[in-house]
C-alpha cells in the first residue's frame, strides 16, 4: 500500500534537515516508537506499538538509511519487523525530501511502501491511510515543539557519527505493566458435537487437532492463565492437546447439560485475581491472536463488563470482566454467555473488526479440503 503524507514547521530547510539526521533525539517524536539499540549512523533497531482504533499491536524490527542526499535534502529509508506476540509482519520503504515553503517554513514529504501480513494485515485493513495521517500529525506537532524549546538563535547540529556496539541498549521496557489486569482464557471443549458424529476437538485441521487452535490463541495473545474445559472423551482430549505453562485442564461432569455448566466450571476454576476471562470454543479455529488481543486491549482502556469482537457479519468471541463472573457461573442451558449480553446490552463494548467471522466447525463438511 502506497501512502503519502505531508506537513510544514515554521524552521528553514538547512536546519530542519540538521535536527532529522540526530535520530536518537527525535526518536521521542515518533508516536508509539522506541529505540532499543543503535548499530551504526544508519541502521537503529527498535520496537513500535501502534493502535487500529481499539486494537493495538507492537512490532520489533530494524530501519535503515539506504541513502541520503544533503545538498537536495532526500532522503530513502528501508524498515522490517516482525509482531512481538503475534505472527505479522511488515515492511516499508520510505523516501522523504524536504522543500521551503514560505519565508521561513519547510515542508516534508513522505511517501511510504507499505507491506503488512498475518492477522495483523486483516486487522488494519482500511484503517492504514487514517492512522498514517494521525501519527505524521503527532510527529510534526512534536517537532515543531522541539524546534521552538531550543534558545534564540542557536542551531541544531547533527552529532559527530561514532562507532557504536551492537549490545548498546537505549532503553527498554517490560513485557507487562504492573498496572495492567490479570487476563485469563478460557476454551470450552468439553461438547459431545452429536452434529459431527465424533470427538470433533480431536480432528485434525490443519496439522493441530481442532481445540488446539483456540488454546494457541490465546496463549500467543499473552494471556496470564488458560482453563481448558474438558467433558465428552475428556482422556483422549487431554492427551492430545498441548498446554502452555500458564494452561490446565478442568473437567465438567455435567457437561451433557449444555455449554453454560462448562462456562460456570471454567469460571470456577479461574484465579482469584483474574479481572477479566476471554472465552473461545474449541469449533472456532479461525478466531487468531489478533482477536485475542483487541479484546483485551480494549478491555483495559474501557474495562466494560463484556468487551465482544463485532465481525462484519456478526458478533464474535467476548472477555467477561469479573463483575459478571457471578452470573455467568449461574447460567443454564447451551447459550453460554450470549443470555447475559441479550439482556444487558449496555454492559456490551463492541470492538469492530473489518472482515467476516470465522466459520465454525459443526459438521463433517464444514472442514476444508486437504
Amino acid at each position: 500500500m502506497l501512502i503519502e503524507d505531508a506537513f510544514t514547521v515554521r524552521t528553514p530547510v538547512d536546519r530542519l534537515w540538521a535536527v532529522l539526521q540526530d535520530v536518537e533525539a527525535i526518536a521521542p517524536c515518533m508516536p508509539g516508537a522506541e529505540l532499543t539499540e543503535a548499530v551504526d549512523d544508519r541502521t537503529w533497531k527498535g520496537t513500535v506499538h501502534v493502535r487500529f482504533g481499539p486494537i493495538q499491536m507492537a512490532f520489533i524490527g530494524t530501519v535503515v538509511v539506504e541513502e541520503r542526499d544533503d545538498e537536495a535534502h532526500r532522503a530513502r529509508l528501508s524498515a522490517k519487523g516482525t509482531e512481538q506476540r503475534g505472527k505479522g509482519a511488515a515492511t516499508a520503504k520510505v523516501e522523504s525530501w524536504l522543500e521551503p515553503a514560505g519565508d521561513e517554513g519547510t515542508t516534508v514529504h513522505i511517501r511510504s511502501d507499505l507491506t503488512i501480513t498475518g492477522a495483523a494485515a486483516q486487522l488494519s485493513r482500511g484503517l492504514l491511510p487514517e492512522v498514517s495521517k494521525l501519527l505524521t500529525k503527532q510527529f510534526a506537532e512534536c517537532l515543531e515543539a522541539k524546534l521552538h524549546e531550543e534558545p534564540q538563535g542557536q542551531v541544531a547540529t547533527v552529532r559527530d557519527p561514532r562507532p557504536v556496539g551492537r549490545d548498546r541498549a537505549i532503553r527498554r521496557t517490560a513485557h507487562r505493566p504492573s498496572t495492567e489486569p490479570v487476563i485469563s482464557g478460557i476454551v470450552l471443549a468439553a461438547g459431545s458435537a452429536r452434529r459431527f458424529g465424533s470427538t470433533k476437538q480431536l480432528v485434525p485441521f490443519r496439522g493441530r487437532p481442532l481445540a488446539q487452535h483456540a488454546l494457541d490463541a490465546l496463549a500467543s495473545a499473552g494471556i496470564d492463565e488458560i482453563v481448558v474445559v474438558t467433558g465428552h472423551d475428556a482422556a483422549p482430549v487431554e492427551a492430545a492437546l498441548a498446554l502452555p505453562p500458564q494452561g490446565r485442564f478442568v473437567r465438567n461432569a455435567d457437561h451433557a447439560s449444555g455449554q453454560s455448566s462448562s462456562l460456570a466450571v471454567g469460571l470456577h476454576d479461574l484465579a482469584a485475581d483474574s479481572e477479566g476471562v476471554v472465552v473461545l470454543l474449541a469449533d472456532q479455529p479461525g478466531v487468531t491472536d489478533a482477536e485475542v488481543r483487541a479484546l483485551t486491549d480494549a478491555f483495559g482502556l474501557s474495562r466494560s463488563r463484556i468487551v465482544r469482537i463485532a465481525y462484519t457479519d456478526g458478533p464474535g468471541p467476548a472477555l467477561l470482566s469479573r463483575e459478571v463472573y457471578a452470573e455467568a457461573g449461574h447460567l443454564h442451558g447451551d447459550t453460554g454467555a450470549r443470555a447475559i449480553m441479550a439482556s444487558h446490552p449496555d454492559w456490551v463494548d463492541e470492538v469492530v473488526v473489518p472482515f467476516p467471522a470465522p466459520a465454525d466447525i459443526d459438521r463433517p463438511e464444514d472442514l476444508p479440503p486437504d
